[in-house]
């Protein structure tokens, strides 16, 4: 499924460092730093380690299966845009590392 970034979250881990990963077809990676942070949506939720904001600014990259993007802690990320694959689902890998 493809969506619009104005309707996807932007989202900041604390505890874990994201990897991800489009296997096939592509997609927008939305990311901002937290100096442009500009409303918190909903308040963190420490056992799923997330936070949603909105921004001020962010920078689009294309995730193609050529590249792969890690996600440290206390960063802005949105994912999950415009994506347009040749496969039904998501061929998409996600792994998570909790860091101390």
């Amino acid at each position: 499924m493809s969506r619009n970034p104005e309707d996807v979250k932007y989202e900041e881990h604390r505890k874990y460092i994201d990897i991800q990963y489009v296997a096939s077809g592509n997609e927008l990676i939305g990311i901002s730093p937290l100096s442009q942070q500009k409303d918190v949506l909903d308040q963190y939720n420490e056992t799923k380690d997330v936070l949603f904001v909105t921004v001020l600014k962010e920078v689009y990259y294309k995730a193609t299966p050529d590249k792969f993007f890690i996600f440290l802690p206390r960063r802005h990320s949105q994912t999950g845009t415009q994506r347009r694959n040749k496969y039904l689902g998501t061929p998409k890998l996600l792994s998570r590392w909790k860091v101390d």
